[in-house]
């Protein structure tokens, strides 16, 4: 389970010049990392693994067709996905936080408005350039109409659906806590999918992140 807190949980992410953004900007970026702190603690939180018996119903969960089409602002991604890939549009962040052992996430950007985060596999940070290939990325509290195009998808299912499509298309979730479902695949890579849920009814996709490795 801490591969899911590691992508979210960076603290005080600051604005750089390489990101484009003013001060406000800096200030949104913080105020945004705080809140997605706040949601996914508690999420990670309420998480437990249901018990055998209870998952026999639905086939078990399989990453790389879990992913076989994933979108991001409407572009096909994968686990190679660089930010040049993306477009000069994304931008990210030049301080880093360590989540886990070679692990780093980043504050992510889009035409200098705070998107989520980005993480990168690396034991040396300051080599990450716009050339690294993701490890993974995390949008959460953000609105498809915020930026008029769908932010993210996997297999169709985004920002603003429900959460019984979740469910329909992937099986019963083996780590489900009553705002996410933490899809996981028990490897070395620890490969993932959450979906988070907003509230009061965590009915509705507010958040997803994907790991990749």
């Amino acid at each position: 389970m801490k591969r899911i807190t590691a992508i979210l949980l960076s603290t005080a992410l600051i604005c750089s010049s390489a990101a484009g953004c003013s001060d406000s900007s800096s200030s949104e970026a913080k105020s945004s990392a705080a809140e997605v702190t706040t949601t996914v603690t508690e999420a990670v939180t309420s998480q437990t693994e249901k018990p055998a018996e209870t998952s026999t119903t639905s086939a078990k969960f399989n990453y790389d067709e879990a992913v076989k089409s994933v979108t991001f602002f409407g572009n096909e991604i994968s686990s190679s996905v660089t930010l040049n890939d993306l477009g000069d549009d994304f931008t990210i962040d030049t301080e880093y936080t360590e989540v886990m052992t070679n692990t780093y996430a980043c504050a992510l950007y889009y035409k200098g408005s705070y998107l989520g985060q980005a993480q990168y596999k690396t034991d040396k940070p300051d080599t990450i350039s716009r050339d690294t290939s993701l490890a993974g990325v995390s949008i959460l509290g953000k609105k498809n109409d915020d930026f008029g195009v769908t932010l993210i998808a996997v297999n169709g299912i985004g920002l603003g659906d429900k959460r019984d499509r979740v469910t329909a298309e992937f099986g019963v979730c083996p780590f489900e806590g009553k705002s996410s479902d933490m899809y996981l695949e028990r490897t070395e890579q620890q490969r993932e999918i959450n979906f988070t849920y907003s509230s009061p009814d965590y009915d509705t996709i507010s958040g997803i992140d994907i790991i990749w490795k």
